[in-house]
């Protein structure tokens, strides 16, 4: 996590016997190598599995609108509590996966599609793959453009519940929050095959946005207001970028957007990266730096990337952040240009001072005082604002995540549900 981590005291909660009747399994432990050749041992994901996943308090069967499983065995789950194990069962690894998913089916409207021979798509077979199941088990009451928007919120509401080093489980949801379905009856595309790997091309937005450009397209594609946009890119807290599907991060690991990424908690440290104190925003701020990532020795047709990088004191994962995210608190408007190589991407400001003395592989600066990136005013108040308050970002985010989830769709065209 970053310098500032969330803490949320515990909620009482209530335990869905659906999930309790599986038996836990040991977790998994997997070790990369860092950028300094370092071993680097993952830490334990245990599942939530053994003790069952807990709901708020506030949350009961009549209000799921499902038939919850109770007594035997082969007794039908709900489909949250499906999604909800099928989750656990992976580790919670699946929790940035479905987040991803939902993101881009959901651009152009939610209909359960997504083309894997667009490039930006790469890596979104295997939660398509994983969520096949469900869809087929569910398909006389939901399509699966629903299932893929419920895997969405149950992802990011079980972001929110984890196990302790002790092996306690923590809520770390502020009271209320649940991440509802409110409505179903998405339809599917057509051209599709049954697991939804098909259908109509979208273009994915720019990885070098500009803070302007980055909000017309969240507005323009979900009508969502300035702060709403600032609030959707919170779910990088739980992202981790693979390089050999996307181009960014680093050969062999999934580091992320945060430091220790890989627990897929929800907060506001994504925020904290990228912004300092009330009183100095800029200089206090944690350091970026750019870098060129060549991907020619990678499969596929994987361009090569500028990304930003932070190497912390005495750590030794990389975060990374690409020019779209820093278009939240920098304004790069007249500063991103292409390369030397000819890749796009390439900032001709720095982040802060602290960040002008770039490495040879970025480009570099040839002044001692080179041109820092000038603020992002039209969202620095509100980056800033999360940073300082957890709760009030988890608050807006569950309200943000559900009208994505709608996109395509007015309400008197579904089905209103409270699951």
């Amino acid at each position: 996590s970053s310098s500032t981590s969330s803490s949320s005291s515990s909620t009482d909660a209530t335990w869905s016997s659906a999930i309790s009747r599986k038996s836990r399994k040991s977790s998994k432990s997997k070790a990369g190598k860092t950028k300094g050749g370092k071993s680097k041992k993952k830490k334990s994901k245990d599942k939530v599995g053994g003790g069952a996943w807990p709901h708020n308090s506030s949350k009961s069967e009549e209000q799921h609108g499902e038939t919850s499983s109770k007594g035997s065995d082969d007794a039908k789950l709900s489909l949250r509590e499906a999604l909800e194990l099928l989750i656990d069962e992976s580790e919670r690894e699946h929790i940035p996966k479905f987040l991803r998913l939902g993101f881009h089916d959901c651009i152009g409207g939610c209909d359960g599609c997504i083309d894997l021979t667009n490039p930006d798509n790469n890596g979104l077979r295997e939660p398509i793959e994983a969520l096949a199941p469900i869809v087929k088990e569910y398909e006389d009451d939901y399509s699966r453009a629903d299932v893929w928007a419920f895997a969405t919120l149950v992802s990011a509401d079980m972001s929110l519940v984890v196990l302790d080093d002790d092996g306690n489980l923590v809520d770390k949801r502020p009271d209320g929050i649940r991440f509802p379905m409110t409505h179903m009856g998405r339809k599917d595309c057509k051209g599709a095959n049954a697991m939804g790997m098909g259908g109509p091309r979208i273009n994915m937005p720019s990885n070098d946005l500009t803070t302007h450009e980055l909000l017309d397209f969240f507005n323009d594609e979900f009508g969502f207001t300035s702060d709403e946009a600032v609030t959707i890119m919170g779910a990088h807290a739980v992202a981790v970028a693979t390089r050999e599907n996307v181009g960014f991060g680093n050969v062999g690991l999934e580091e992320g957007w945060v430091f220790d990424a890989e627990e897929y908690i929800l907060d506001s440290r994504f925020y904290a990266m990228l912004v300092g104190d009330y009183d100095d925003e800029v200089d206090s701020a944690p350091t970026w730096r750019q870098e060129l990532v060549r991907n020619g020795e990678l499969e596929g047709d994987i361009p090569d990337r500028y990304q930003w990088f932070h190497e912390g004191k005495g750590e030794t994962e990389r975060p990374i952040m690409t020019n779209t995210d820093m278009a939240l608190v920098r304004d790069l408007s007249g500063y991103i240009t292409v390369g030397d190589d000819e890749t796009m991407g390439k900032v001709d400001c720095a982040f802060n001072m602290d960040s002008s003395d770039r490495s040879s592989s970025g480009g570099g600066f040839a002044t001692k005082a080179p041109v820092i990136c000038p603020v992002a005013s039209d969202t620095m108040a509100k980056v800033l604002e999360y940073k300082m308050d957890n709760e009030l970002f988890l608050y807006d985010f569950e309200e943000v995540l559900v009208k994505m989830v709608m996109n395509g769709f007015s309400e008197d065209e579904l089905e209103s549900v409270d699951l």
